[in-house]
């Protein structure tokens, strides 16, 4: 297995694959934010990476924003499907990005039987908890900049310039707008292993929000907590990325 999808911003191939990691990104984020993971995530001989880079921004900015979760995932959906025909697929998704991983997993089991080897969720509530979400895509540029500081992870320098600050508000915005149409079936349980990764000092989600998303795990779940708000990714990348690998090698030996 050594293709990648066309959705697919960033991919590292290893040269003796055994594993693709699949990742998905936070809202407003694409796949330049995680560059550093195709030279820092272990695993350089076997584990190759597809980093999803949605319409509407870097090299897709000619594309128009998507602003209906379905869509997205029917965007990705057949894409993933010729990948899980190639070798084994491991789903990893932060923020909004975990919505994706795990209703995408969910297609591939009910539509296809194809299991994941394993479901990377990280930064983000379970779907019981979607609906208390506050309408963010109402959001004038003003407010939408408390709320990004409030989260934290974006430059000042990009909140503070206004040319910048217009284009991304206009990606976050559709951003939010696609995460708030999703509609989670709130008995949905996927079969893949499940583990959930979040910051301690997260705003935007508890730990006992992130324990929830056992409720959706037929077999193993596991729940780690590192330091750090809502962009841990940032402030704890290192820790982040040998969790990830951790996880990777287990699923693997598993499979």
């Amino acid at each position: 297995m050594s293709t990648s999808h066309a959705w697919a911003g960033l991919s590292r191939h290893a040269q003796n694959e055994q594993m693709k990691m699949v990742v998905f990104p936070f809202a407003g984020g694409n796949a330049t934010a995680f560059h550093s993971w195709l030279r820092d995530l272990p695993g350089h001989d076997w584990l190759s990476l597809d980093i999803l880079q949605l319409p509407g921004r870097a090299d897709r900015a000619n594309e128009a924003l998507l602003t209906d979760f379905n869509q997205i995932v029917d965007g990705i959906f057949p894409d993933l499907v010729r990948l899980a025909g190639e070798g084994p697929l491991l789903m990893m998704g932060y923020s909004m990005g975990a919505c994706l991983a795990y209703e995408l997993t969910l297609r591939l089991e009910h539509r296809c039987g194809v299991s994941p080897v394993g479901l990377l969720l990280a930064a983000r509530k379970a779907p019981a908890f979607y609906y208390a979400t506050e309408e963010r895509r109402y959001f004038d540029q003003e407010r939408m900049r408390q709320e990004i500081r409030r989260l934290g992870g974006t430059p000042e320098a990009v909140l503070r310039n206004p040319e910048v600050f217009e284009h991304f508000y206009k990606v976050l915005s559709a951003d939010f707008q696609a995460l708030e149409s999703y509609r989670p079936d709130l008995n949905s349980v996927v079969q893949a292993p499940i583990a959930v990764i979040g910051g301690i000092d997260d705003p935007e989600t508890d730990i006992g929000q992130l324990y929830a998303w056992q409720r959706h795990a037929h077999s193993s779940f596991d729940l780690h907590m590192l330091k750090g708000g809502h962009f841990f990714i940032q402030t704890e990348k290192q820790a982040l990325l040998r969790l990830l690998h951790h996880y990777a090698v287990i699923f693997k030996d598993r499979f």
